[in-house]
């Protein structure tokens, strides 16, 4: 078996998972469940550091009940808008960190031939946005390289950046807004919730990536 655990079950990306993750065994966690995921945990909002940390547990303790892993993944999909620095850290960055450290931790004293670790950041981190947004999405950046350097060898660890893509937070876009935003990457086009799951995927499946940062924005940014 191959577990799959996605923290954020509300996101487009998570329905793109649910689709094209049919060889993992995928887990959403989330506050809502608005896709109808089959396999899905509620779990309450991070609201302070010991919700995080109760949100490690449940992952845990879904590990301990499985039979059968041969491998084991965490994806990071919240994330939050605002111009609240407490809770952008909290979502956009301690959760994240927190989660990361703790899964890499439990998983690398496991025999399993597979385990990774896949971080969602944003092209705001680049090109600029709500400053608490904006700065805590960059931060992710020494997330990845901190993890992949204490867990070399143990558990692989990759960031994908996406870019402007069919949303929640898109939904209520006009025609003039989508293509003007569309027309400034080199695709044309928004994302899509499948585009960042086909990424997000390969990051998981691809044994011999890690440290890396996976462009999603349709060229609208360089990393």
């Amino acid at each position: 078996m191959k577990k799959l655990y996605v923290i954020g079950s509300s996101s487009a990306i998570s329905l793109g998972l649910a689709q094209l993750g049919g060889d993992y065994s995928v887990v959403f966690i989330g506050r809502t469940n608005p896709h109808n995921l089959s396999r899905y945990i509620k779990s309450e909002s991070a609201v302070d550091e010991s919700s995080v940390d109760r949100l490690l547990a449940i992952i845990i303790k879904d590990l301990d009940a499985s039979r059968g892993i041969e491998s084991a993944s965490l994806v990071v999909l919240s994330g939050v808008s605002t111009h609240d620095w407490r809770e952008s850290f909290l979502v956009n960055e301690y959760l994240p960190a927190r989660l990361s450290e703790g899964f890499a931790q439990y998983v690398s004293g496991l025999s399993l031939t597979n385990t990774s670790i896949t971080l969602v950041g944003s092209a705001a981190a680049y090109q600029g946005a709500k400053m608490p947004y904006a700065t805590t999405k960059a931060a992710l950046g020494g997330v990845l390289h901190t993890i992949a350097r204490d867990f070399s060898g143990r558990v692989r660890v990759n960031l994908v950046l996406p870019g402007a893509f069919e949303s929640n937070m898109t939904a209520d876009w006009d025609d003039t807004k989508r293509q003007s935003v569309a027309s400034n990457n080199h695709i044309g086009r928004l994302g899509t919730g499948i585009d960042m799951a086909d990424a997000i995927l390969f990051a998981v499946r691809n044994r011999f990536i890690t440290n890396s940062t996976i462009n999603m924005t349709g060229g609208a940014v360089h990393v």
